[in-house]
């Protein structure tokens, strides 16, 4: 039998290992989300505050030769920014009955390029 907290420490595990290596890959974010309006979220949300973060980095480089401009077509396409309003809006709908929860998704439709 299973254990779910096991299951949960890896995917937790996972999330952070993606975290880090986006972190790595791409350029440094100009945009900062208070530690405080993460804190105790459904891990969906972090998740999806991460790609929202590295989406804003990204769509933010600057383009000085096609390298450069294949290489943030890219990550803007592996990290799916196109469909992150649409899953924020979803988040949104799905936490409706925490304002905790709805007040930091509120905050990262504001930071979406």
């Amino acid at each position: 039998m299973k254990n779910r907290k096991d299951e949960g420490v890896r995917f937790l595990g996972f999330v952070a290992g993606m975290a880090h290596l986006l972190a790595v890959s791409s350029p440094a974010s100009t945009e900062v989300i208070p530690h405080e309006l993460l804190q105790d979220l459904p891990v969906e949300v972090t998740a999806v505050a991460t790609r929202v973060v590295e989406c804003s980095s990204w769509s933010n480089t600057e383009v000085t030769s096609e390298v450069d401009d294949a290489r943030v077509e890219r990550a803007l396409e592996v990290l799916r920014c196109n469909s992150l309003p649409n899953e924020l809006s979803i988040l949104r709908r799905k936490y409706a009955l925490s304002a905790r929860t709805v007040k930091a998704i509120d905050f990262l439709l504001t930071l979406l390029p």
